[in-house]
């Protein structure tokens, strides 16, 4: 198993969950399926990885906002093994004030589904936003085990801000 690990310039995720009526008062918050090209509210839906890692999450509190209530929209269930987050977006205040919540949330997912019975890729987005609302996507893909991985790119991301 390889990984993959990519940076590109994200889309507005608060500017578009406005646009559609979604809420926009989050600061850690998986970003529904259908956000950014969907034309309602009612198009959107969240994985069931989603649910289960909030839950994990509010269990060692950390709160994880939510774009779309859980319950007002459908949830996607995958037929693979595979681990599939889908988007998380993390609002600059987090990454400013207080990264560890960052750190938790993706140790929780690690330890979770290392244990857990898929069969050991993940695929998930990290939507960091920075002071002005532009949001930089970090897409990874690769074993479970390894999805800390990502948080190398977020240390870089923030050194880099720091010093501008």
């Amino acid at each position: 198993m390889h990984q993959n690990l990519s940076i590109e310039d994200g889309f507005n995720v608060r500017e578009r969950a406005e646009e559609l009526g979604c809420n926009t008062n989050v600061d850690i918050a998986f970003v529904p399926v259908g956000l950014k090209n969907g034309d309602s509210k009612l198009e959107l839906s969240y994985h069931e990885s989603a649910i289960t890692v909030s839950k994990l999450a509010q269990a060692e509190e950390i709160k994880l906002d939510t774009f779309v209530n859980y319950g007002e929209v459908e949830t996607t269930r995958l037929k693979s093994t595979e681990l599939f987050l889908g988007g998380i977006f993390v609002a600059f205040e987090v990454i400013r004030n207080n990264p560890g919540a960052v750190l938790t949330l993706i140790q929780i997912i690690k330890d979770h589904y290392s244990k857990a019975a898929v069969d050991g890729e993940a695929q998930m987005s990290l939507l960091i936003e920075d002071e002005n609302g532009s949001v930089t996507t970090l897409d990874y893909e690769g074993p479970v085990d390894e999805i800390d991985s990502i948080l190398d790119k977020v240390d870089e991301m923030t050194e880099n801000r720091k010093d501008d």
